[in-house]
């Protein structure tokens, strides 16, 4: 087990690591760090980590901005039950939705060559693509185009900057239901 917490008192990572945490991350945490450490939890055989093994799923992100796709696919790397691939624009991940029909689909708001609210309409409009849960993932925060979105059919909308937390949950949710990873309790 890694803990993850915002807790500053000097002798909880000790008592953690007696009571059989294997690491205890103080928030705010460097995510190489993370990732290194997960890495060695898994290889050490902690399967606490994972839930039941299951065969991959498709998490397809659109997204033009080549440092977000990083961070989510950082943030994704851990979970091997989750293949992500990526698309910069809007009409590149239709092609790529029909092609490999992803389990979920990550969609940012402002691609290059259409908006993401028109890729949203695509993806519903479609009869193969219309069941694939989609999930807004912007910056944009505007409550009245939150409840829009919504109301259009987005399963949920996340914004940035980016809460890992709601993230993992938001991606659980709509993978079935069922936590693909733990996630921390505020």
């Amino acid at each position: 087990m890694i803990v993850l917490s915002a807790e500053s008192d000097p002798n909880l990572p000790t008592q953690m690591l007696a009571a059989g945490v294997q690491a205890y991350l103080l928030k705010p945490f460097d995510f190489q760090r993370f990732f290194t450490v997960l890495d060695v939890s898994l290889a050490s055989g902690d399967r606490s980590a994972t839930d039941t093994p299951r065969s991959q799923r498709t998490v397809l992100y659109v997204d033009d901005n080549p440092v977000s796709v990083r961070l989510v696919e950082l943030i994704l790397q851990g979970r091997p039950a989750l293949r992500l691939i990526s698309a910069a624009r809007g009409a590149q991940g239709l092609a790529l939705a029909r092609e490999h029909r992803p389990a979920l689909l990550l969609l940012d708001l402002r691609l290059p060559d259409m908006s993401g609210e028109d890729v949203l309409g695509a993806v519903l409009a479609d009869p193969i693509l219309r069941s694939t849960p989609v999930v807004i993932f912007s910056a944009a925060a505007e409550p009245a185009s939150i409840e829009r979105l919504l109301a259009l059919g987005a399963r949920a909308y996340v914004t940035k900057p980016l809460d890992i937390v709601q993230f993992l949950t938001v991606v659980d949710g709509c993978l079935g239901g069922g936590q693909l990873w733990p996630v921390a309790q505020p």
